[in-house]
């Protein structure tokens, strides 16, 4: 995962997470970023550690807590195949 923060004003930044995992089905992204699910349970299908994708939700809805301001997802499955862009 590569990660950038760059001062955008007086107190302010943005931040940019980039990683190099699956990605995102066009029709899952509302799922993966409008809610974060946690619990006993949440770890069913059985992936192991660090694929789960939760990081990157709960970091988007801290940012949206914090900001008050929509996030920007981009996410494609595959090199050649199309980016789909969803601001939550």
């Amino acid at each position: 995962m590569r990660l950038e923060i760059d001062s955008v004003g007086e107190g302010r930044y943005a931040m940019r997470a980039e990683d190099n995992g699956l990605g995102i089905v066009k029709t899952q992204m509302p799922n993966n970023f409008g809610k974060l699910v946690y619990g006993s349970k949440s770890h069913r299908p059985k992936m192991p550690c660090g694929q789960q994708g939760i990081g990157i939700s709960a970091t988007s809805l801290y940012g949206q807590l914090t900001t008050g301001k929509p996030s920007r997802v981009i996410s494609r499955t595959g090199k050649g195949r199309p980016a789909h862009c969803y601001q939550f």
